[in-house]
């Protein structure tokens, strides 16, 4: 009988259930006021949601 390969997963191995970033928060924005979010995160060189995360928590 030949012998069966498992097959590569594919992708970035799971997180631990505590590192999961599991809920959301929704705000409405007006189209400039997301743009300029948008800016100010990029400048920062991270994406918009881990940008909001950091200046909600900590202001900086």
């Amino acid at each position: 009988m030949p012998w069966k390969k498992k097959p590569n997963r594919l992708g970035r191995p799971p997180k631990a259930p505590g590192d999961a970033l599991s809920e959301t928060i929704r705000v409405r924005v007006r189209p400039g006021e997301r743009r300029s979010i948008e800016l100010k995160a990029k400048a920062k060189g991270m994406n918009l949601s881990t940008w909001a995360r950091w200046k909600l928590l900590y202001g900086k």
